[in-house]
């Protein structure tokens, strides 16, 4: 209990952080759609995947082979900042010698100019990978979610400005540049410089297991790196940076609820993971009370994403940005299965099964490639591309569930993922045909739902039927969820143990109330 509780109240702050995050990423996205054209997020896009997959290989995985380490993390540290610092470099090296060969090869010359400006993001992020595993390894979470958000804020008004003056995609190239040398310097700043700048002796048993570590690592994130961007890619030399944009722009809509919700958890789980490896039990009630929280949360957001995307893409961006559509409500059940399978990732790496990390990536790579090859073979519209990627998040997925059972051997079927998701999915079930219906009616009395105020009505509506769907079938899960968020804001929980409704319901009220009355 003390550790589910810990996991929730560091997951609620990041996510909370995360949220601020992207609230204020959502609204610099209309503003940058609205300035820019699909052409500047196809050619930002272009650039960012070469230079995204550089800097997780110059990070050499010791973001998580520092936490996940049995080695104490002061004699750690050092060694892992001496492999981070050569890889770095290295990796820096090859983006600046490289990047006319690669601008060639995609036809957009204006690709070498913003690769090389890049590049230096591949050194700062390397070297960042350290006084980050210190933090989190110290479970000092809240000066990672500082510099993650003063980065980010900065990085999106130094675009937003640039973007003003009519730069294009330089606003989206300098974005990440400013955010990641912010980020690295509060992190170096605050982050106890005796664990990781301290010389040590030279100790290569340790060196060799970080490194092995780290390489593994390196390979599964560079591998779903790949599959993340290669699709891109794909689209980018079939057809044109106009369709990349629109193709980049419906993804990264539809990965919103992953990035608010699961990447925050993701930071605390790992660590939580790391620390129970040795006991099983307790190792199966985490990951299905993660995977619980998950699914309460994500799968009505990718529903919600799925059926009001025209609404949300019109009101939000305006109509030259249509043609993303299909590709959002696509990649919007896709990132439910994406964050299952990234959750099942944690757990690997924190049960030190890098290996089956692979082997997942290895799966979702194959099955990808394959169906893009048929994609191309019947030459196939874009959109194709977007379920060939989905194709290869399910058979990662089912890959997961085997090494799970058969591999690291819990005490867990996949029964049980289904017991716990069946409520949620009829919940969200319910919420999805009382929003269609809403919306069908607004259509017919007002000609269209595409407005600012409908859009509200229609999520609040969303949000409040999928409440008391989910609090009809599982009232035991809601009592659940406000005991957690009352732990993580240091209240003590008073919903745990009640069977009644009635009684629930009750309690809240008066909660309420009294809380009310304290007010006046």
């Amino acid at each position: 209990m003390e550790l589910r509780n810990k996991v929730f109240k560091w997951s609620v702050l990041l996510t909370v952080t995360r949220w601020v995050q992207q609230l204020v990423r959502v609204a610099s996205f209309i503003i940058l759609a609205r300035l820019l054209d699909p052409q500047d997020y196809g050619i930002a896009t272009l650039a960012q995947a070469p230079i995204g997959l550089l800097a997780l290989i110059a990070g050499a995985g010791m973001a998580t082979a520092l936490v996940s380490t049995r080695a104490e993390i002061g004699k750690a540290a050092p060694h892992g900042l001496i492999l981070t610092l050569c890889v770095a470099a290295f990796s820096s090296t090859i983006a600046v010698v490289f990047a006319p060969q690669y601008a060639h090869a995609l036809g957009q010359p204006e690709l070498t100019d913003v690769c090389r400006a890049m590049a230096i993001m591949i050194l700062v992020d390397g070297l960042y990978a350290v006084p980050r595993a210190v933090l989190s390894r110290t479970m000092n979470f809240g000066w990672i979610a500082l510099a993650e958000t003063v980065s980010t804020f900065t990085g999106i008004g130094v675009a937003i400005a640039l973007a003003y003056r009519g730069y294009g995609y330089w606003s989206l190239a300098w974005w990440p540049i400013v955010a990641s040398a912010l980020r690295f310097v509060i992190v170096v700043w605050k982050s106890p410089k005796r664990m990781w700048l301290r010389p040590v002796p030279w100790d290569g048993a340790l060196a060799y297991q970080l490194g092995r570590s780290g390489l593994s690592i390196t390979g599964t994130n560079s591998l779903f790196y790949a599959y993340t961007y290669g699709d891109s890619l794909v689209i980018g030399k079939l057809y044109d940076a106009v369709t990349v944009g629109y193709y980049a722009q419906g993804f990264r809509i539809a990965n919103l609820p992953i990035v608010m919700f699961f990447s925050a958890l993701d930071h605390v789980l790992l660590p939580a993971y790391a620390g129970i490896r040795d006991k099983k039990e307790r190792v199966a009630r985490a990951l299905l009370s993660s995977y619980r929280m998950l699914t309460m949360v994500v799968l009505p957001a990718a529903v919600g994403l799925l059926i009001l995307a025209p609404e949300l893409v019109i009101v939000l961006v305006g109509e030259k940005w249509r043609e993303s559509i299909p590709f959002l409500q696509v990649f919007a059940l896709q990132g439910f299965a994406r964050s299952i399978h990234e959750n099942l990732l944690a757990l690997f790496f924190g049960l030190d099964r890098p290996n089956y990390t692979v082997l997942s990536a290895l799966v979702v790579i194959v099955t990808m490639a394959v169906a893009i090859l048929i994609v191309i073979a019947l030459e196939l519209p874009a959109l194709a591309i977007a379920f060939a990627v989905v194709s290869g998040n399910m058979a990662g997925l089912v890959m997961d569930l085997v090494l799970l059972r058969y591999g690291a051997k819990l005490p867990i079927r996949a029964t049980d993922f289904v017991r716990q998701a069946l409520p949620v999915m009829l919940s969200a079930a319910a919420m999805a045909l009382f929003v269609l219906g809403a919306k069908h009616l607004i259509v017919m009395s007002f000609g269209s739902a595409a407005t600012v105020p409908i859009l509200l009505i229609l999520v609040l509506t969303a949000t409040v039927v999928y409440c008391v769907a989910l609090f009809a079938i599982k009232p035991d899960w809601v009592c659940e969820a406000l005991d957690l968020v009352l732990a993580a804001l240091g209240r003590r929980g008073r919903f745990q143990g009640i069977e009644s409704r009635r009684a629930i319901v009750a309690v809240a009220l008066g909660a309420l109330g009294r809380r009310l009355r304290r007010g006046a």
